[in-house]
């Protein structure tokens, strides 16, 4: 049985590993959630070294790669509101990523696109796939400059949203 009060979240990507187990202590909580990142590390490292091919070993790299940071980064306990809290803050707080006009049609054109609009001047849409919840990438056009941008915002909040962050509105 599950404590649903409290979660033990994997804070590289900031996502739920578990619950914390009826009765398990907040380190004993930890304590598991890390040691299977570290027994995830050895099936990896495994993998990588039993690869026969470039791609094959670039993709386990990249796999060693992500189980060292969340092994580096650690998990913690918490209350499911903290978590999203701290979910909420680790999605939308990257920087504007710089993309060309080629990168933005191709969004535009792979899924129909959501909340397409033009605010101050900055053409905008959101990816109608959504990452987790209500965050998804927002792809946008500053007609002033002919610039190109994405970022992961919350759909439902546009003081998240680019044009927000374009004009310091």
């Amino acid at each position: 049985m599950n404590n649903k009060d409290l979660v033990i979240a994997e804070m590289a990507t900031v996502s739920i590993f578990d619950f914390v187990k009826t009765g398990e202590t907040i380190a004993a909580a930890k304590e598991r959630a890390n040691q299977y990142y570290m027994e995830g590390l050895e099936r990896v490292k495994y993998l990588f070294q039993d690869s026969a091919d470039d791609k094959s070993r670039e993709y386990w790299q990249n796999q060693i790669t992500a189980y060292e940071d969340k092994i580096k980064a650690g998990c913690q306990v918490l209350s499911f509101d903290e978590f999203r809290r701290k979910q909420r803050e680790k999605l939308i707080s990257d920087e504007l990523t710089d993309i060309t006009a080629e990168d933005f049609e191709d969004a535009f054109d792979v899924l129909p696109p959501s909340d397409w609009c033009t605010i101050d001047g900055v053409e905008m849409f959101c990816m109608s796939e959504r990452y987790i919840g209500t965050y998804t990438t927002q792809y946008a056009h500053d007609h002033k400059t002919d610039k190109y941008y994405c970022k992961m915002v919350d759909i439902l909040d546009k003081s998240t949203w680019i044009h927000k962050i374009l004009r310091k509105c």
